[in-house]
């Protein structure tokens, strides 16, 4: 649902609110799936529980990546273009 709103998001060429909802779907998809409070999670703890659940390191490298990209397009926006397009 929020991956959705965010692709809207996208569509109006709203990059912030784009990259924040991405951001927000993708905290609360390892809320849900790890049973970790979004209050609660970090970016180290979501590797130590991933890696606790047998996720492959590449997957969750690739997943970790997203986020970095998310959270510097936050606060680099005139490079959000490109990265949005992704």
């Amino acid at each position: 649902r929020r991956l959705k709103n965010a692709g809207k998001l996208m569509k109006e060429n709203k990059k912030e609110e784009f990259y924040d909802e991405v951001l927000r779907a993708l905290w609360g998809y390892l809320s849900d799936k790890l049973s970790i409070p979004q209050s609660d999670l970090t970016k180290d703890n979501v590797e130590t529980e991933l890696a606790k659940y047998g996720v492959d390191e590449s997957l969750t490298n690739e997943f970790m990546d997203i986020l970095n990209t998310c959270e510097f397009a936050r606060y680099a926006p005139s490079q959000a273009s490109d990265a949005m397009d992704k």
